[in-house]
Parts: C-alpha cells; sequence; structure tokens
C-alpha cells in the first residue's frame, strides 16, 4: 500500500476514494473511526487515503491532477 494523500476534511477523502474507485483503482482510507471519534481524543487530526496496489500508485496520482488521464493499470 502507498499513501495518496493526507485530508484534514473526512468528506473529501471519501469523495477522493469513491472516485478513484469509479476509475477501477483500490483505495482504503485509514483513521477513518478514530477521526470520526474526535480528534482531541484520538489524535487521528487527519485521514489518510492510500492505494491498495503499488503499482496503481502512479495512476492513482495522475487521476488526482487530470481527470481525463485514462487509468493503465485497473
Amino acid at each position: 500500500m502507498r499513501l495518496i494523500n493526507q485530508y484534514f476534511d473526512q468528506a473529501k477523502a471519501d469523495k477522493d476514494a469513491q472516485y478513484l474507485r469509479s476509475k477501477g483503482i483500490k483505495v482504503f482510507i485509514s483513521s477513518k473511526k478514530s477521526h470520526s471519534l474526535g480528534s482531541n481524543h484520538t489524535g487521528a487530526f487527519r485521514v489518510g487515503l492510500w492505494v491498495v496496489y503499488n503499482h496503481q500508485q502512479q495512476d492513482a496520482i495522475a487521476c488526482m491532477q487530470n481527470k481525463n488521464h485514462k487509468v493503465v493499470h485497473r
């Protein structure tokens, strides 16, 4: 797994994850539960968006930068 981005806003992470999934890229959002319980109590101020398969990292980054990117490794 490779980290793609970190977010203070969990809704934005969910939106980006949904977008990448629609392109055929398998992703995972870390620290969702800790973040939702309250960062003051858990210390989770950000959630992480991870690509599950390392070979999809470049496609994920390219999709985030250019919405017209054609995914090579679905």
